[in-house]
């Protein structure tokens, strides 16, 4: 995955460490357009005890950012 130089800004200020990426990668999660910007998909899983959301470019490659998940994006079982 291609961290953008903001992406890894927030990851460092948030916490969220590569180990913890490639834990929500490798677990459940769900994948959704944003509903604010095109072009961008939003990434959200739980890890290590709490809910994140990765923003992606369309590629699905490019991490834009991180941060916890809002409300809306957490979905049921």
């Amino acid at each position: 995955m291609n961290i953008t130089d903001h992406a890894a800004d927030q990851m460092k200020k948030r916490g969220f460490t590569v180990e913890m990426l490639g834990q929500l990668l490798k677990g459940r999660y769900w994948l959704k357009p944003s509903p604010q910007r095109q072009n961008r998909y939003l990434v959200t899983g739980f890890v290590d005890g709490k809910w994140w959301t990765v923003v992606t470019e369309s590629d699905l490659y490019t991490m834009v950012t991180v941060r916890r998940a809002h409300a809306s994006e957490i979905e049921s079982d």
